[in-house]
């Protein structure tokens, strides 16, 4: 079974909510910590109110979220790369 088309008055693709799309790199808005705050996310599906997003990390099966899509912002970095405000190991 196919998805249901979209209907025409919908002006975005259904997985395009505040400028994040599927595939896009995200953290954390308002982390509690600094481990929050330094891990990064891929977003891999939008269902409107939230968004499954995949944690970058070494493990061989990463966790999975589900968060809403005011929780995250575009982390503005690649993932693996350091950050200039991070600091160098």
């Amino acid at each position: 079974m196919g998805r249901c088309p979209q209907p025409a008055s919908d002006p975005a693709p259904y997985h395009v909510f505040m400028g994040l799309q599927v595939g896009d790199i995200v953290r954390l808005s308002n982390p509690e910590n600094d481990r929050e705050g330094s891990a990064r996310y891929t977003i891999i599906e939008h269902n409107g109110d939230r968004i499954l997003m995949r944690l970058h990390c070494d493990l061989p099966i990463p966790p999975v979220e589900l968060a809403r899509p005011s929780d995250v912002i575009p982390a503005g970095d690649r993932a693996g790369t350091p950050r200039s405000d991070s600091p160098q190991r």
